[in-house]
């Protein structure tokens, strides 16, 4: 199949997920703290999303969350996940610094404040798995057969198998 027809295929498959679902999927799945807009350590640099286009913020530290977002675990079918999520202790951490240090801080980006267009991820661990899970969560964008590059099909679609890879499928799940 052609790359455009598969971009399409996806388009209609994979439709973007509302605010609702997407809170919801990392304050459950990815076990994300959700910060709030106004907290007094958060601050916006020149990459952040204006409050204006912010549509969540998370602390994203659970271990075995981290793991599978480095690409140190596979999949959340994996035993290793298994186990480190019944060794997992759960606090409720709100300290943007501790949460840079150990984890992520994720801000989600809107325009229209029903889907997010995308997201900024800040912190001292490489979490590129996060950026596919962002990606495919906010669906593929409509343009029109000139406009599609290639690289934007690519990319999506990389990130669509990369989501399935990891074990999140279906309904809310990714």
């Amino acid at each position: 199949m052609k790359k455009v027809q598969m971009y399409q295929t996806y388009q209609r498959k994979y439709p973007p997920w509302s605010i609702k679902d997407v809170d919801h999927f990392f304050q459950e799945k990815l076990l994300a703290v959700r910060i709030p807009f106004d907290h007094p350590e958060l601050y916006h640099d020149v990459f952040m999303p204006s409050k204006e286009n912010t549509a969540g913020v998370y602390g994203i530290y659970d271990q075995a969350i981290l793991y599978l977002l480095q690409g140190r675990v596979e999949s959340i079918h994996d035993m290793e996940f298994s186990l480190l999520t019944k060794k997992s202790t759960r606090y409720n951490l709100d300290d943007i610094d501790t949460i840079l240090t150990i984890g992520a801080l994720v801000v989600l980006e809107t325009e229209d404040h029903q889907t997010i267009k995308g997201c900024f991820i800040g912190g001292e661990m490489n979490l590129e798995r996060l950026y596919h899970v962002v990606t495919y969560i906010a669906g593929v964008p409509e343009l029109s057969n000139e406009k599609l590059r290639d690289e934007w099909i690519t990319d999506y679609l990389k990130s669509v198998q990369e989501v399935k890879r990891m074990g999140f499928v279906g309904g809310e799940e990714v």
